[in-house]
């Protein structure tokens, strides 16, 4: 708006100064020329030399973590830079970063900036855009610099200290038993307290029964292969964001892969949601890094039933194998695939979220009963429980937050 009022200026007082030859309107057209050509190269010159360098201290993170990225912003030019204005876009939900600051000439600026994590995902922080203009605000530039930085936010964990599988079948002499120091999923017994034994092995329950500090003994079971399966088939879903079976099926799936390989268990993992996945059984971080990066990106958008996931991926399946299936699916036919593979020796566990409580219309209860009718264990997860206590071998029965036996 300044700049077409001092063009008009300019336009008129030069014609009344061609026209009536008067020298004071000569002395305005120029000084108003020149005014708007000074302006205009120091609005061109306003960004020369202006560097930025951004960073992010981790590239990976969990719900409930906090980021922090670092901004650097650089004058190597023999000009001053002032009024400057730096907006950072980012599609990291609640982040989002807006300076306004001057630089003399050499020098530089950093900061960093901090933003909760709150939802799963891969998001970027982009390139900074840079504002800049001449002393009167008359003409404006924009340059966009630095680089953009992509962060994976990684879905949250809790701990599931009671949460019990059926052990699969090993070769030869059937179930492997040794006993090790280390803790793993496999309770096998209690024993009287020891001095060095730590607290997070003690049994609260035989402990307040015999009046003694027990403590559980486990065992390896090193050969057999645990296969965690995610139900993303979208026409089961219900709720919506973090109160969802999306998201809750995610936490789980993440919690029990955790668990398991934190005691160096083989864990594969399969989902099919926006798109197919696979993940191959294997111990370590590295298998952890894999699930949490996958289940980061997974959204219920699956086009294809649990029945037929169980159908087509069943040949993973056999006798030294563990499938744990989290799913708010409440048909009966992926039941029944599930029941084949029991008979060709694979163990099953399964997680059922009962949709009807995140506002869906199908009741989980019937097909707990099927589970329980069949002697498959399943746990019954609703919304708003807490998951450490719903997931766990020693709940209320009667609630049907529990192993069944």
């Amino acid at each position: 708006m300044a700049r077409a009022i001092l063009l008009i200026l300019l336009i008129l007082t030069s014609i009344l100064a061609l026209v009536n030859g008067m020298e004071v309107f000569y002395r305005i057209s120029y000084a108003l020329a020149g005014f708007l050509a000074v302006s205009y190269l120091w609005s061109k010159l306003s960004l020369h030399g202006v560097n930025v360098h951004s960073s992010l201290k981790n590239s990976s993170l969990t719900i409930g973590q906090e980021g922090e990225s670092s901004i650097t912003i650089e004058n190597n030019s023999l000009m001053p830079k002032v009024g400057l204005e730096m907006v950072q876009d980012s599609d990291v939900p609640g982040y989002g970063v807006s300076r306004m600051l001057s630089l003399a000439p050499g020098q530089s600026i950093s900061w960093t900036d901090k933003f909760a994590c709150f939802r799963r995902g891969r998001y970027s922080i982009g390139q900074v855009n840079i504002n800049a203009s001449d002393l009167m605000g008359i003409f404006k530039r924009n340059k966009l610099a630095g680089n953009t930085v992509n962060v994976t936010i990684y879905p949250a964990t809790v701990e599931l200290p009671n949460f019990a599988i059926p052990p699969a079948d090993l070769p030869g002499e059937g179930r492997y038993r040794r006993r090790t120091h280390f803790i793993t999923p496999n309770a096998s017994s209690v024993r009287e307290y020891s001095y060095g034994d730590g607290f997070n092995r003690i049994h609260w329950a035989s402990s307040a029964k015999t009046g003694k500090l027990m403590v559980k003994e486990f065992e390896l079971d090193p050969a057999s292969e645990i296969w965690l399966m995610l139900d993303l088939h979208k026409e089961v879903q219900a709720g919506s964001g973090m109160e969802s079976t999306e998201e809750y099926g995610v936490t789980i799936a993440a919690s029990i892969g955790k668990r398991y390989l934190d005691s160096n268990r083989s864990i594969g993992f399969i989902m099919y949601g926006q798109e197919y996945k696979v993940l191959r059984p294997e111990r370590g971080g590295h298998q952890m890094s894999q699930l949490m990066e996958s289940l980061a990106l997974a959204k219920a958008e699956g086009p294809v039933p649990l029945e037929s996931m169980i159908a087509s991926e069943g040949r993973r399946f056999g006798k030294y194998t563990t499938l744990i299936v989290v799913t708010p699916s409440c048909d009966d036919k992926w039941i029944t695939s599930a029941q084949h593979l029991i008979r060709r020796g694979a163990k099953l566990a399964v997680v059922l979220l009962e949709a009807n409580s995140f506002g869906g219309s199908n009741n989980a209860l019937l097909a707990l009963g099927t589970l329980m009718a069949n002697r498959i264990p399943a746990y019954l997860v609703r919304k708003g429980d807490n998951l450490s206590q719903a997931l766990s071998s020693t709940g209320d029965h009667s609630t049907g937050h529990a192993l069944t036996r």
